[in-house]
């Protein structure tokens, strides 16, 4: 509906580009709808169906970073570095609610899931001023980056198609964030592009089990016939051996051949049955190129209760605290011109509950430190001033 509401828009105005700007790719020669050879998310169809709707990895991998950036509060900072805490101000109802669609939470979950997914995320700014107006969060699958031919200014606008209707922006008219940019110089690269190998591994493995447990777990078969049989014959002994000994309803059969027929096992050895460590393998390969430690999502092998407390400690450090401080500082380039009494857009780094250690430690340390204020103190804690906290206290003994 939102997406429907924004191309509504903008096809109302009509828009011709430039006659010197043409569009260099077509939608299915820009996403690459023809996976590569070597089985990496090169489209944003295969990232979506064959990454995060199939892997069960991908899935939680992606829901990890989405859901702990979108639980942030955003704040806003003035000139002076200190937090504008009316709830009242223009871009604060702005921020609460983006659109009569969603919620800031969601459309933050939309835009980091994107962005986890493609390497690439879109938010649309619809006549934001004075803090009238929306924000949109607009799938990367639906845009095309239609280049100026300018080193430093690429974009010359974006096309966007959805939903039967297609509409161009304006460069500024989308907010664009991306990780590190593939050679077109614009859109960013996919971290599911490096796991393609990964991800095709584990459906391969998966795909293999499910067929083993179809046929009892048992190798494959060869029956050898004394005499030539004819096509009729062949067919007819085919059917009656998948009735009566596939699938998981006939694990154990026992097989009575006659007519001199004879059977072998084309086997495999152990090594062939072990595909659950390629699993386990290609598994860890997807986190890391998610930036997840393994423990979060699955590796047993390692999943003790201080290894799950560093693994949380590092997520935070090492994966949300820098894709929240690219979000807020990218929002923060598009929409804080228009506000100017706001000088930045941040947020509230004590949600983040890893990084808070060991908040018994820190009071214990705290109370026997006397080279810190009452106030200084308190401010460790995240705690507001009280009157004369400003005074350094010290022991009169030695």
């Amino acid at each position: 509906m939102g997406l429907r509401k924004i191309l509504e828009r903008k096809s109302a105005a009509p828009s011709t580009p430039p006659e010197d700007r043409t569009v260099s790719r077509t939608l299915q020669e820009f996403l690459g709808l023809l996976r590569s050879s070597d089985g990496g998310m090169t489209d944003y169809r295969s990232q979506l169906m064959d990454g995060y709707a199939s892997n069960p990895y991908v899935c939680k991998c992606v829901d990890l970073r989405a859901t702990a950036v979108s639980s942030l509060t955003p704040v806003l900072y003035d000139q002076d570095g200190n937090e504008i805490e009316d709830r009242n101000h223009p871009l604060a109802r702005l921020l609460r609610r983006p659109n009569p669609s969603c919620t800031w939470s969601e459309l933050v979950y939309s835009a980091q899931a994107d962005y986890a997914l493609s390497g690439n995320a879109f938010i649309q700014k619809v006549d934001v001023i004075d803090g009238m107006g929306e924000l949109w969060s607009i799938p990367s699958g639906d845009v095309i980056a239609v280049p100026s031919n300018d080193y430093y200014a690429p974009v010359a606008y974006w096309q966007v198609s959805g939903q039967g209707m297609t509409a161009r922006f304006g460069p500024d008219e989308l907010i664009h964030m991306h990780t590190i940019v593939g050679t077109d110089r614009i859109m960013g690269i996919s971290p599911l592009q490096s796991a393609g190998l990964s991800i095709t591994q584990q459906t391969e493995a998966r795909r293999w089990n499910v067929a083993l447990m179809r046929n009892g777990a048992k190798p494959s078969i060869v029956i050898r016939v004394p005499n030539a049989m004819t096509q009729s014959q062949f067919e007819q002994f085919k059917k009656r051996l998948d009735a009566r000994h596939a699938g998981e309803n006939n694990a154990g059969s026992t097989m009575v051949l006659d007519d001199g027929k004879d059977i072998s096992t084309a086997g495999f050895n152990a090594r062939d049955m072990d595909y659950s460590t390629g699993v386990t393998t290609s598994a860890k390969e997807i986190a890391i190129a998610m930036s997840v430690p393994p423990e979060l999502i699955g590796d047993s092998a390692n999943k003790t209760y201080s290894n799950a407390q560093e693994a949380n400690k590092e997520f935070a450090q090492h994966t949300v605290v820098p894709l929240a401080d690219r979000f807020y500082s990218k929002l923060s380039w598009h929409l804080c011109p228009l506000y100017p009494d706001v000088a930045r857009i941040g947020y509230d780094e004590q949600e983040i509950d890893a990084l808070k250690g060991d908040e018994s430690a820190l009071i214990s340390a705290l109370e026997t430190c006397e080279f810190l204020t009452v106030n200084e103190k308190r401010a460790r804690l995240s705690y507001g001033d009280v009157e004369g906290g400003d005074v350094l206290m010290v022991s009169g003994t030695k």
